[in-house]
């Protein structure tokens, strides 16, 4: 079961994530992938590159409205036209959740992802449903003590990964995907700092 799992994260990350593309430089925060002092436009991920990539999307990103956050004093890499527009790819795919994932997959592949989490969630007795409806619980509470609920993630794992993870266990719709931080190459206090000053 959980090889069957992880086959079909890495291949949901690697064709529609672009995770090869991305693997070698890896982001604390997306919006520092997607500065607006950063160069935009079209960009094409061409799956005939020699990046890894399958499949090719065409990402015209002049759109975007990110601010500058202190958070690029963490991440001064500056990421190719390719790497950025396949982080915009990933920003994308996350607002469309798993349901708009699948219409981008073949009816096979999607039948693959609904066998491999039905199995997990079946093993697991649903934990992944519960604590969708647990965060959503406490994000929805009517109380004196809670105000406003702003549910961030750190994860070990690299940015784009995480996303992709989050769509996948249908678990983004709860957390916006500029409060999800990668303390892949940082230490997590680092994420803690920049939660702090947001």
């Amino acid at each position: 079961m959980a090889e069957s799992v992880a086959n079909v994260l890495f291949d949901v990350l690697d064709k529609y994530f672009f995770f090869p593309l991305v693997e070698s430089t890896d982001p604390i925060h997306l919006e520092d992938a997607l500065r607006a002092n950063a160069p935009r436009g079209s960009v094409e991920l061409n799956n005939n590159s020699n990046t890894g990539c399958k499949g090719a999307t065409q990402c015209d990103r002049a759109g975007w409205s990110i601010n500058e956050v202190s958070s690029s004093a963490y991440f001064p890499t500056v990421l190719s036209p390719e790497q950025r527009a396949a982080f915009a790819e990933g920003r994308e795919l996350y607002g469309l959740g798993l349901l708009g994932l699948k219409t981008r997959m073949s009816e096979e592949q999607a039948a693959a992802v609904d066998r491999a989490f039905r199995e997990l969630h079946d093993i697991t007795g649903g934990w992944a449903r519960r604590a969708a409806n647990l965060l959503s619980e406490i994000s929805s509470a009517d109380s004196n003590f809670i105000r406003s609920v702003r549910h961030c993630i750190v994860s070990r794992g690299q940015l784009i990964a995480t996303l992709g993870k989050l769509v996948l266990f249908g678990l983004n719709d709860l957390v916006e995907p500029t409060d999800v931080y990668s303390a892949s190459r940082e230490p997590k206090l680092a994420c803690f700092k920049m939660i702090a000053e947001r």
